[in-house]
């Protein structure tokens, strides 16, 4: 029996400010979480343009620096997680993509991206593919047996920049953003099984662009960014995608940002740095979910001889942990 059930805490749906980001204050960095940490680097702050990474541990609420991207220092770069491999490139009208490996803290060149860059680019990953479109209507799958790029159906939405894209499960999703009419709000699923883009339900709240998006378990969530009409934005949206449906979650209160970085580790989500109405930010927030991780199941310790029980005869089965042995 499988162990994947998640409960739900209904009293949760709130934010908690962490330790500031360990680099200096930036916006148009990559985000993305690895295992059980964070990573965050590269980026620009309106002078600088940056090639520093840092990891964030969860556990203890710290920031270490890692080694240095190994490209050269840029914004846009976009980034996305393949088993235990953090994948990060592109950006600054550049075609270069690297590996990153936290078990042993090194970068190694991948193969440059199949077509040509254009910023605001956004990437997600589904199984053992990653993906990078959204800015032009190539849409190109990154595939790590082969190190290798291969263009997939073209994005069906208009063109646009500083969107957003996650997946939740087996499909991506890429909305938002700024298109020829300033601002967006429509939003698409991509099926990696038939290669075809799907519209959805529009995003919840306003149109916008430069929002951060993340997904925890079967849910995604997108919010921050900029409204041409009204500015700054920090409302937070939870999408549902048995449902196709959007419901508004708490904000960040007084955090409003545009061009931050949002990333999951485990069942929590992360929005940090960007741009607020004055200049570059570099604080940090964890989004609880209320999603909690179920109990490991207790592990059978009956002994194999004694696991074949045929009728008329009895046997004692074991187990250590707690819980359900299913």
């Amino acid at each position: 029996m499988k162990n994947d059930f998640w409960k739900y805490d209904p009293s949760a749906d709130t934010w908690t400010q962490k330790a500031n980001f360990g680099g200096a204050a930036r916006a148009y960095a990559f985000g993305l979480g690895i295992g059980t940490k964070g990573y965050l680097g590269t980026g620009y702050d309106n002078i600088n343009m940056f090639r520093d990474c840092w990891e964030y541990n969860p556990s203890n609420n710290t920031w270490t620096q890692i080694t240095i991207f190994p490209g050269i220092a840029r914004t846009y770069a976009v980034g996305f997680c393949i088993g235990n491999i953090g994948y990060v490139g592109t950006g600054s009208y550049t075609v270069d993509f690297y590996g990153y490996d936290p078990s042993n803290g090194t970068w190694s060149k991948q193969a440059n991206l199949g077509g040509i860059y254009e910023s605001g680019e956004v990437g997600f990953s589904i199984g053992g593919k990653g993906y990078i479109g959204g800015s032009t209507r190539d849409f190109w799958e990154y595939d790590t047996a082969t190190n290798g790029w291969t263009q997939k159906a073209s994005f069906a939405g208009a063109l646009r920049d500083d969107g957003v894209g996650f997946s939740i499960n087996n499909k991506g999703y890429i909305g938002t953003g700024r298109d020829l009419n300033g601002h967006t709000k429509d939003f698409w699923e991509y099926d990696q099984s038939t290669d075809t883009w799907t519209r959805k339900a529009d995003f919840g709240g306003t149109p916008r662009w430069g929002a951060v998006g993340f997904s925890i378990v079967n849910k995604g969530y997108m919010g921050t960014g900029y409204n041409n009409d009204n500015g700054l934005t920090n409302d937070l949206w939870e999408y549902d995608p048995s449902t196709d449906s959007w419901t508004e979650k708490a904000d960040l209160g007084w955090a409003s940002r545009y061009n931050g970085v949002g990333f999951s580790i485990g069942t929590k989500g992360y929005i940090g740095t960007g741009y607020d109405a004055h200049s570059a930010k570099k604080d940090f927030w964890e989004y609880n979910a209320g999603i909690c991780t179920p109990p490991p199941m207790p592990a059978n310790t009956t002994p194999p001889a004694n696991q074949n029980i045929c009728i008329g005869n009895s046997t004692i089965l074991s187990a250590n942990g707690t819980g359900t042995l299913g």
